[in-house]
């Protein structure tokens, strides 16, 4: 569907649109008041380890779920001074996972490619568009335009094949 000119057309200008917005990070709050020291020194190590990616090609891959249903993003952890930070953000193929009954996601190995393996604690964060109990992988938008772009391009096979544009032509 993305070989389509005018599906990747408008897929670009929504992601365009998206990534030249501004974005920050601020420490939560308590209600109405000021943010508490522990909340303001979080907010600036998060900041930190995000202006350390590159984030436009992070937010970009995740502005991908509403299209595809889900976005996979792995979180790859380094120690330093004691703590945990976030060292990258990887985000990963939606076909490498399932949902189990209970709606937790398992990742799909050479070892178990039906129920998939339980995912660690923490490692995994998932982008999804519209998802409901019934559908844990997120509604595609792209799936709406399949039979539509189908038909666009097997019509004109259609009617370049059957000559019948060629008797227009002619006439």
């Amino acid at each position: 569907l993305m070989a389509d000119d005018h599906v990747t057309s408008v897929v670009q200008t929504r992601k365009v649109g998206t990534l030249n917005r501004e974005w920050k990070i601020e420490p939560g709050v308590h209600g109405d008041g000021d943010p508490d020291a522990l909340s303001v020194r979080a907010a600036e190590m998060f900041a930190e380890d995000m202006n350390n990616l590159n984030m436009l090609d992070v937010i970009s891959q995740i502005l991908d779920a509403p299209y595809y249903g889900m976005t996979p993003i792995e979180i790859m952890y380094k120690a330093e001074a004691g703590l945990w930070r976030i060292d990258d953000l990887r985000c990963l193929p939606a076909r490498w996972f399932v949902f189990d009954p209970e709606n937790n996601p398992r990742f799909l190995s050479s070892g178990n490619m039906y129920n998939g393996e339980a995912l660690p604690e923490n490692k995994f964060v998932f982008a999804r568009h519209l998802p409901t109990y019934e559908n844990p992988y997120g509604f595609r938008l792209l799936s709406r335009c399949f039979w539509p772009i189908t038909f666009k391009k097997g019509g004109m096979t259609f009617w370049m094949k059957s000559g019948y544009a060629l008797s227009l032509a002619v006439a």
